[in-house]
């Protein structure tokens, strides 16, 4: 039986997979946002990580860009396509930024980090709104 036959066809293979990533995206979020109001401290820890150097300022653009591709890959089968075109494309947008500009990068985290400490339970269930919006997309 040819892979087409069994629902393999290349664009049906991306597009799964792209729903792929975005569940694990879903998954990140959640558990960040658990972690933000049930362990601040090493919420604030892992978030004070980012953009501390080359390699994870890289890292962290290359995993925002791959979760933006994977939201205009798969939009035509979630929910409101318009919308997860539109986020899709806004981290691509910025992932690029991010590798241009690692600098400013690092002092906008910094900075934010910083500031986020006040807000932790906040930025918490925002995390959680998010991941229940994404799932709202994907499911």
């Amino acid at each position: 039986m040819s892979p087409a036959a069994l629902g393999f066809e290349q664009d049906g293979a991306l597009v799964s997979t792209s729903i792929a990533i975005l569940w694990v995206a879903a998954a990140y979020l959640l558990g960040l946002g658990l972690i933000a109001i049930v362990r601040p401290t090493q919420a604030r820890l892992f978030l004070a990580g980012f953009a501390q150097t080359n390699t994870v300022n890289m890292v962290e653009a290359g995993l925002r860009m791959l979760v933006g591709v994977a939201f205009i890959l798969a939009s035509d089968r979630t929910r409101n396509a318009p919308v997860p075109t539109i986020i899709g494309s806004f981290l691509v947008v910025s992932a690029l930024v991010l590798l241009l500009l690692p600098g400013l990068h690092r002092r906008f985290a910094s900075t934010s980090t910083s500031r986020l400490s006040d807000v932790l339970p906040l930025f918490g269930l925002a995390s959680l709104a998010l991941a229940l919006l994404l799932t709202w997309f994907i499911a």
